[in-house]
């Protein structure tokens, strides 16, 4: 990854806002946000991306805790096997115009490499709710009929 430019004002803004985002620490004592500003000769001034930065720079397999903040607090899952966090969001696209809605956001930790089983945080925006210890599979997440991850994309190496 390129310079870091960390941003503590969208954090307060996002959580009054009722929203949810993840953050990550490495082995090495670094610490990311999705609302960190990284900056590379490619792609200029940018909001840290899951795919993109975590796990396109190889990070991914350094992850020592995944926390998803929320308005109702944070939820930590330790990591211990490289490859085996993983983040994304679940949203909809309006009937009108291309507004999309955020509807929940999902950290997640692989339990079972065979199986796929894994121990999963969820915010759920439309019910301000967060469940911190959901059990699902990463072949078929059943919360909002999510079903299988792109492995490749989330960062998850089996």
């Amino acid at each position: 990854m390129g310079l870091i430019l960390p941003s503590p004002l969208v954090h307060t803004s996002m959580i009054l806002a009722g929203q949810s985002y993840w953050k990550v620490r490495l082995r090495s004592g670094k610490e990311y946000s999705e609302f960190d500003t990284s900056f590379d000769l490619l792609r200029g001034s940018h909001s840290i991306d899951w795919a993109l930065d975590i796990t396109g720079s190889g990070d991914n397999k350094n992850i020592a805790e995944l926390t998803l903040c929320t308005p109702q607090g944070d939820a930590t899952l330790k990591i211990t096997e490289p490859y085996s966090a993983f983040q994304l969001k679940c949203g909809a696209s309006a009937m009108f115009g291309n507004e999309r809605i955020l509807l929940g956001q999902i950290i997640g930790r692989v339990e079972d490499k065979e199986s796929g089983l894994c121990t999963c945080c969820l915010w759920d925006v439309q019910q301000q709710r967060m469940d911190a210890q959901y059990m699902s599979n990463i072949n078929n997440i059943e919360w909002r009929n999510i079903g299988a991850m792109s492995l490749e994309v989330v960062g998850l190496r089996l």
